[in-house]
């Protein structure tokens, strides 16, 4: 149990107003004693001695708070992905350690759909047409039947799957515990989905960046798919390998790709993956929503109130996988 509250909310500046409002009122319907604070940089002369909750996201700066707060115990981030932390110089085996997790499947799986329908209902052709006042006619594809393969069984790839389903596709979902009873798709390990991906369509890149992951997504990976297939990435960037994406558009062995995140971001201006009709490329918003900070107040409140009962962290942070 956490007896003193003293929390620490950190945000960008642009964001910081608004979202500390949100944060206040959220604790107080929740009837929690606290006291708020905000920083939306790190000052030096700064004493940060007296926060022992911080609510941040993964800043670079971060860690120079983190080391001038001697009483923290707790930091909550206000993303899934937690790569960045991990470079940074902090013990982090010193602190309790929360994430954002579970809380993008509904944002991003409307994002999947979107992507899936630009590229099979051929809006990447209709937006130019219509730029160029040209009037040209396409037979139009169907999902019904298709099948799309998602790599990820987390909140995202559940989601996924759900709304997948809707459009009577046929859907293998790839993770590392597969669970024996999915209604309405398959959940497999990787190395059974092996045995399927010459059949599939779509294929749904939704995995967290370890160092596993890390370009698992490379040339010779989709050289096993069949020609034609599309590729929609939501992951974290450098699970995908761009310059492997780019070999295999240009062979054809990629009919499209929907590219949210980028092993560098943003994504460079001389990028060959630019000004194409085969890749929708968007700034890393795919998990953006007017309910994002809402829903990770939220979860920061159920992982306070879990602490509080002795129980453990229900969206914890492992050390040991580093996501």
């Amino acid at each position: 149990m956490i007896k003193t509250r003293n929390i620490l909310f950190v945000q960008k500046d642009q964001f910081l107003k608004d979202h500390f409002a949100i944060l206040e009122k959220k604790l107080i319907e929740d009837n929690q004693e606290f006291k708020l604070y905000s920083a939306s940089k790190f000052e030096e002369n700064k004493d940060y001695s007296f926060f022992n909750i911080l609510i941040t996201p993964t800043l670079p700066w971060i860690f120079k708070l983190i080391n001038k707060s001697s009483k923290l115990e707790w930091i909550h981030f206000l993303s899934s992905g937690i790569e960045k932390i991990w470079d940074m110089p902090c013990d982090w085996q010193k602190y309790l350690l929360s994430k954002s997790s579970g809380i993008h499947g509904q944002q991003i799986s409307e994002y999947v759909i979107a992507a899936i329908l630009y590229f099979s209902k051929k809006f990447n052709y209709f937006v130019s047409q219509s730029q160029e006042k040209k009037w040209q006619r396409f037979w139009l594809d169907e999902l019904t039947g298709k099948k799309i393969m998602i790599l990820g069984g987390g909140n995202i790839g559940t989601y996924t799957a759900k709304r997948c389903k809707e459009f009577g596709m046929d859907i293998t979902v790839v993770q590392q515990n597969p669970i024996k009873k999915r209604e309405g798709y398959k959940s497999v390990t990787l190395e059974h989905a092996e045995k399927i991906f010459q059949e599939v369509d779509f294929l749904v890149i939704a995995l967290p960046l370890t160092d596993k992951t890390r370009f698992l997504i490379n040339k010779k990976f989709l050289d096993k798919f069949k020609k034609g297939i599309y590729l929609v990435d939501v992951s974290r960037g450098g699970v995908v390998d761009s310059d492997a994406v780019l070999h295999h558009l240009d062979n054809g062995n990629l009919k499209g790709a929907a590219l949210d995140v980028f092993p560098k971001q943003p994504l460079a201006s001389n990028s060959d993956l630019w000004n194409r009709k085969d890749v929708l490329i968007t700034p890393h918003v795919a998990g953006t929503s007017p309910f994002y900070m809402e829903r990770a107040f939220n979860l920061f409140i159920k992982n306070l109130t879990a602490v509080d009962s002795g129980e453990q962290l229900i969206t914890p942070v492992s050390l040991e996988k580093q996501y």
